[in-house]
């Protein structure tokens, strides 16, 4: 399972002609790729094709797993309760809030911190509500992520532990990078989200590697049989990897799949 911003792709947000290839090759082998993102499903749909990846995906840190044609497969979208005091909380912090509900993403502010960055990563704009509150409770449909962003990483730190002294284990809450503190259920993390996809392939999770850069892939490592850290990430994801790659701008992905997955997969599935 890999992760895409970061890993993926490179520092332009483009897939490299290694890691095209790597993927093809993973295919040929007769290894399975999925992907687990922090991105909406929707924003995913664009790597599908230029992969040939075939298996499930997970959006959201794994809050929903779909079919590469977006058919909804597992959702687990937060508790309806801990909603407004945990969009209060974010506001408090002084970041930014953002909230999908499903892919339809909601913003109070077109013009806030990383919208318009956002927008063309995922490949489309959001709706714009005055009040995100009563968008999010007003029509019962349930929140699926809550985003606090801000440009201010020190920012998005305190709103990380605000939000874990006030919510405690009624949230995950992590960091795909420093700009953004993604709030999900509990229960929907990229490592249950691997586990999930385990199952409806019928893999072990032994039998996996998992490839990430973010903070919010460390469950993903913990739950693989393989936790591989990406060069450009942090010492803390990095640590808690069994092994470590190149950077996403000098071929890592790419890499890694030579090396370690595909020297791997030929002694037993992965």
């Amino acid at each position: 399972m890999s992760d895409v911003d970061g890993t993926l792709l490179d520092a332009d947000r483009r897939l490299a002609p290694a890691t095209v290839q790597a993927a093809r090759d993973l295919a040929d082998a007769g290894v399975r790729l999925a992907l687990a993102s922090s991105r909406p499903p929707r924003g995913m749909v664009q790597f599908v094709l230029p992969l040939g990846t075939t298996s499930p995906m997970a959006g959201f840190n794994g809050a929903q797993v779909v079919t590469p044609d977006l058919e909804g497969l597992i959702e687990r979208p937060l508790d309806g309760a801990v909603v407004a005091p945990l969009v209060e909380a974010l506001r408090s912090a002084g970041v930014d809030v953002w909230a999908f509900q499903g892919s339809q993403w909601l913003v109070e502010r077109p013009d806030g911190a990383r919208v318009a960055h956002h927008a063309a990563d995922v490949g489309y704009r959001p709706d714009v509500v005055d009040d995100l509150l009563v968008a999010l409770l007003g029509d019962g449909e349930p929140a699926t992520k809550v985003v606090g962003v801000s440009e201010d990483h020190d920012a998005v730190a305190a709103a990380h532990e605000l939000v874990v002294e006030q919510l405690g284990d009624r949230v995950a809450a992590s960091s795909s990078q420093p700009v953004y503190l993604d709030v999900t259920d509990p229960g929907a993390t990229k490592g249950a989200a691997l586990l999930a996809i385990c199952e409806l392939l019928d893999v072990p999770p032994s039998a996996t590697a998992a490839i990430g850069d973010g903070g919010n892939d460390i469950p993903m490592f913990a739950a693989a049989g393989l936790g591989i850290a990406m060069g450009n990430a942090g010492p803390a994801v990095r640590a808690s990897a069994d092994a470590v790659t190149g950077a996403n701008d000098v071929d890592g992905w790419a890499a890694t799949v030579r090396e370690v997955v595909l020297p791997a997969a030929s002694r037993e599935p992965v």
